[in-house]
């Protein structure tokens, strides 16, 4: 097999192969085996036709495709081992002809780096800092996911858990109906309509108001979306939400062996200063080899950045999909062209390879 190398522009090497004749007709001979196995000749057993008879039936030229299709691979593959190449991404290739089989393959190389004068970059690490704010922020939230909720003898307030029995109408179409349905009245929460927990606050309990509310924009009826809608609610109990109290009980509430509130505090402003100090980290970390690779020199193989392009679309739609989401309707909600949507990934993929 003879081999000539060049080297071109970005960390390319053209590789152009001419394979030996011999080689080739054993490849062609390899081709007349496989395809006999899937044909039925009259006269003879199946894989038992003459190579003779099979050229004439399918034509050399069907032979010679499935060798070429066979044998390009493993002589790109030899020939860069002859030229003793380090490959970082899949080849293009080209056969010039058939007979003799010549082969023109552009590979992309390891691209030679040039750092830079990273040594005297000084990137400062910033240290963890936890504030009083962030430690009280967890006890809120240790405190609110253990509440109870207790019966209460008084009007709906914000905040409450209550039960309703609700018929909600837009003009004769029922919209909702339902008993003794439990509802957290808050108004960052799920809504049937704009505003119906505000209109729930200051009713007693067994009292029954009739309401007039506008139904979501996004609401599953589309023809009602947006839409007044009548509501006829009645309350039959209200729960409030109580919380364990912040003292040195807390700690066994929310399931900690501490024995105090100020040992509880103490974990909580550890555990959040390990996890910043991890962030943290991380983010000098890739902002000190972000800088290295900012001031370097290198020449990128295009067959590599389009591989890396082609690997962060595909786990992109692989993410999306598992949302129920098809790429092209992605597209759409973020208002991209396949023309800027293919730039974006190219530029993200420079980024990583480099």
């Amino acid at each position: 097999m003879k081999v000539a190398a060049q080297e071109i522009e970005h960390s390319q090497v053209v590789l152009d192969i001419e394979v030996e004749d011999e080689r080739m007709e054993r490849a062609v001979d390899q081709a007349y085996r496989r395809i006999v196995q899937r044909l039925n000749v009259p006269g003879f057993r199946k894989g038992k036709a003459p190579r003779a008879l099979v050229e004439r039936m399918v034509g050399r030229e069907a032979l010679v495709e499935d060798a070429v299709e066979q044998l390009v691979p493993q002589v790109v593959e030899d020939a860069v081992k002859q030229q003793e190449l380090v490959m970082v991404a899949r080849p293009s290739l080209e056969v010039i002809s058939t007979e003799p089989l010549q082969v023109k393959a552009t590979v992309p190389v390891q691209p030679k780096v040039e750092l830079g004068d990273y040594q005297s970059l000084k990137i400062e690490a910033t240290p963890a800092d936890v504030t009083d704010e962030q430690v009280e922020a967890v006890v809120t939230r240790l405190r609110d996911s253990n509440a109870t909720w207790e019966p209460v003898e008084r009007a709906v307030e914000l905040g409450d858990r209550i039960a309703i029995d609700l018929l909600a109408k837009a003009g004769e179409t029922t919209v909702m109906e339902s008993k003794d349905a439990e509802y957290v009245v808050a108004t960052d929460g799920p809504q049937p309509a704009d505003g119906f927990a505000e209109a729930l606050v200051g009713q007693a309990i067994g009292e029954t108001r009739n309401l007039t509310l506008k139904l979501p924009d996004e609401y599953r009826d589309k023809e009602l979306a947006g839409k007044d809608a009548d509501f006829t609610v009645t309350v039959n109990w209200v729960k409030a939400k109580v919380l364990p109290p912040l003292d040195d009980t807390l700690p066994s509430v929310v399931g900690t062996e501490f024995e105090s509130l100020e040992a509880l505090r103490t974990a909580i402003r550890e555990n959040l200063s390990a996890r910043e100090e991890h962030e943290r980290r991380v983010a000098h970390e890739e902002k000190v080899v972000q800088s290295v690779v900012d001031q370097a020199t290198l020449d990128l193989p295009p067959q590599l950045v389009e591989e890396e392009a082609g690997r962060i679309v595909q786990s992109l739609a692989q993410n999306l999909e598992a949302q129920g989401i098809p790429l092209q309707s992605y597209l759409r909600f973020t208002q991209k062209t396949e023309e800027e949507f293919r730039a974006e990934m190219m530029a993200q993929a420079e980024r990583s390879v480099r």
